[in-house]
């Protein structure tokens, strides 16, 4: 059955160490995709009944009904690749079907990112300590939001004022300096916010001892507006604003590659922003 291919291709991704957030990704998807299948053939799903057509449909449902992004569509269709890609390897399927989906073609633009003038005004606007403290950590460290909250006690390193990040995206680990003014404010929190004594969670509530992304995108949804700044703020802006205000003071940007844990140069150069007055500035050098 196809639900027993999934279960293989995702045993096969934990074996192969990736990440949990991969794994987690990719199970995701194919559920969903198995999902619209069963609902669609009206039956119990093998390989051999989905067609490329079966495939298209899933696609096409995700962007017209769903109305996901296409960044997320093309999500779908690399994962779709890479699971038949992993069946046709292994010999379990005689075929990539898969292999013949377009992704959608992506407008190029830059990302959005929060000033220092405006990051302080939203914090202004954020009375929970514990949310306080973990937007701070995630404008100050250029952490991903699972990453963040993923942390454990003995991740973060007070003495050496360092915070380990253990098997982030891609598996890798790397290790990020805390910042003076954030340092502070952790030291603050240790002693005299967090309570939770059970949990391992750095950041931990009073009640469960952990705390959700959506939770926290949902606070700051909400301090964004009462900040009254016209920008969609989320947790991954407070990534991109740590980068690209790095890049604004001449940071090395080998530098700011490692501190945000990217592969390749490539991807950390979406940072570098310009703006008309620095390109006014180059053109009057003729």
């Amino acid at each position: 059955m196809f639900k027993d291919l999934i279960d293989t291709f995702i045993n096969y991704l934990r074996i192969t160490n990736k990440s949990k957030e991969t794994i987690k990704g990719y199970q995701k998807e194919l559920t969903y995709f198995l999902d619209f299948a069963q609902e669609n053939l009206n039956c119990r799903v093998y390989i051999e009944d989905v067609t490329i057509e079966i495939l298209e449909a899933y696609l096409t449902y995700i962007k017209d009904i769903k109305q996901c992004q296409p960044a997320t569509i093309n999500r779908a269709v690399h994962v779709l690749r890479s699971f038949y890609s992993y069946l046709v390897k292994r010999q379990l399927f005689d075929r990539n079907i898969a292999a013949m989906l377009e992704p959608v073609k992506l407008q190029q633009k830059e990302r959005g990112f929060l000033t220092e003038k405006e990051f302080s005004k939203l914090l202004g606007e954020i009375d929970n300590e514990l949310v306080h403290i973990v937007i701070k950590t995630l404008y100050y460290t250029g952490l991903r939001i699972a990453e963040c909250l993923n942390l454990n006690l003995s991740d973060v390193d007070m003495k050496s004022k360092l915070i380990r990040v253990v098997a982030g995206k891609g598996n890798k680990d790397r290790t990020i300096p805390i910042n003076p003014k954030l340092y502070k404010d952790l030291a603050y929190y240790l002693e005299n916010v967090r309570r939770h004594d059970a949990s391992k969670k750095f950041f931990a509530s009073d009640r469960s001892g952990k705390i959700s992304r959506e939770y926290i995108n949902r606070m700051l949804k909400k301090a964004t507006s009462d900040a009254n700044i016209l920008k969609n703020v989320t947790c991954h802006i407070l990534r991109h604003s740590f980068a690209t205000n790095l890049v604004a003071k001449n940071v090395n940007i080998v530098h700011v590659q490692k501190l945000l844990g990217h592969s390749s140069l490539n991807v950390t150069a979406i940072y570098t922003h310009t703006t008309i007055p620095e390109l006014q500035k180059s053109v009057n050098l003729l």
